[in-house]
C-alpha cells in the first residue's frame, strides 16, 4: 500500500505578525517571505483571491519564488463574486481559469477552496 503524502500549510503567508517568530526579523530583501515560507511548509492557502483577481503576472512570480520547492501546492480561494455576490460573467471565469490553469500546467495546483456563505 502507497504511503500518502501529507500537504501542511496555512491560509496565506503574508503576515507582518509572524515576524519574529516564523519569519526572522533580519530576513533577506532577495528572499522573499513566500520562498522562505516554502522552506518549512509544503502548501498554502491564497485567501488574495478571494478579494481580488490576479494577473498571471503575479501568479506565476509565486512559482518562481518557490522553484525550490518542488512538491510546493497552491490552494486558491475562489473569489466571492461566484459564491456570495453571485454576479459573475465571463471576464471572470476567465481571470479564474488562467491562474488555475498556470499553476496546473506548473504541477502546483493543490485544489480550489470554495467558501460558501452561511
Amino acid at each position: 500500500m502507497k504511503t500518502p503524502k501529507l500537504y501542511i500549510g496555512t491560509a496565506g503567508w503574508s503576515y507582518k505578525d509572524w515576524v519574529p517568530n516564523f519569519y526572522p526579523r533580519n530576513q533577506s530583501k532577495e528572499l522573499s517571505w513566500l520562498a522562505y515560507y516554502s522552506r518549512y511548509f509544503n502548501m498554502v492557502e491564497v485567501n488574495s483571491t478571494y478579494y481580488t483577481y490576479l494577473a498571471p503576472q503575479v501568479v506565476n512570480g509565486w512559482l518562481r519564488q518557490t522553484e525550490n520547492a518542488d512538491d510546493f501546492l497552491f490552494t486558491l480561494k475562489l473569489h466571492k463574486d461566484f459564491t456570495h455576490k453571485r454576479r459573475y460573467g465571463e471576464e471572470q471565469i476567465k481571470a479564474i481559469q488562467q491562474n488555475l490553469n498556470i499553476l496546473k500546467s506548473a504541477e502546483r495546483l493543490g485544489g480550489l477552496l470554495i467558501q460558501f456563505p452561511y
